[in-house]
Order: structure tokens, then C-alpha cells, then sequence
């Protein structure tokens, strides 16, 4: 490990997003798994209000921090449509803020055991087995300076 190389916590590279579906502007409607990543679901207008439904953008990343103690299995998916998308509020929805961190690499990071791990015992320590945003953003990560990535 080099100099440049020092662990940092992830929520130095990230932002949360808190914007809501509050204009019924989005008509793709998604759901997280583990094992598929984002789903689309049916969108039935008049069956749940969506306005409180987070929004989805090309490139924002939804998780699962919810269930992760529940269900055992760590889900998250990047958002790779043009058009906007909803994902229910239960989920967490954030961008990354620091581009040094690239979405690939960081998917390698989380898609990782060791990482998992890490989450999955940080998401144990509560009664609701819920992960917080704080202790996902608290996750020990090394990124590489730009040039040791392009390898």
C-alpha cells in the first residue's frame, strides 16, 4: 500500500440524494433485489401514491441498507437510464461526488465478501438489523491514485 493508497471512508466520495417524485414527473418504476439489481416494475398510476418515491437518475446508485441484516444479502444497482425513474423511499439512493472514485471500481468494492461482510456486521450491531446510512458511509475503502486504476 502506497502513500496515496490510505484507507478513507466511502462517504468522502459520495452524496446522498434526497430528491422526491413529488411532481409525478418519473413513469419507470423499479425494484431492488440482490440477485437482479434494479427490476422494472408494472407502474399502476392509481394503486400507491409515488410522490414519495425517490428519483432515479442515469448514474446514481440505488441500495438496499434496510433489509441487509434481514435478508443477508447486500442489494444495489447504478441506474443506467436516460429517462428518470422511481424507486421506493425504503430504499437509499446516492451519487458519487468525488469522480476519483469511478463507478466500476467502486462497484468492485462493494460486490466484494469482505466488504459485504463488513456491512453485514455493521447492519447486526442494531435491534432492527437495519444498516444506517451513516455506518455505510463510515466503510473503509482504498482508492488507487488515477493512474493504478487504468490497469
Amino acid at each position: 500500500m502506497t502513500k496515496n493508497e490510505s484507507l478513507h471512508p466511502l462517504g468522502k466520495y459520495i452524496r446522498l440524494s434526497r430528491e422526491k417524485n413529488t411532481q409525478l414527473l418519473a413513469t419507470r418504476h423499479f425494484g431492488l433485489s440482490a440477485s437482479e439489481g434494479l427490476v422494472e416494475l408494472p407502474f399502476d398510476k392509481g394503486k400507491r401514491d409515488k410522490s414519495s418515491y425517490w428519483i432515479l437518475r442515469k448514474g446514481q446508485i440505488a441500495v438496499d441498507l434496510m433489509h441487509l441484516g434481514q435478508v443477508r444479502e447486500f442489494a444495489f444497482e447504478r441506474y443506467t437510464h436516460n429517462d428518470l425513474g422511481i424507486i421506493s423511499n425504503i430504499h437509499t439512493v446516492f451519487s458519487i461526488s468525488d469522480f476519483s472514485l469511478d463507478g466500476k471500481y467502486l462497484f468492485l468494492i462493494l460486490k466484494s465478501q469482505r466488504k459485504k461482510n463488513i456491512l453485514l456486521h455493521y447492519a447486526c450491531h442494531g435491534v432492527e438489523m437495519v444498516l444506517p446510512w451513516e455506518d455505510f458511509c463510515n466503510l473503509p475503502i482504498r482508492v488507487p491514485p488515477p493512474a493504478s486504476k487504468k490497469s
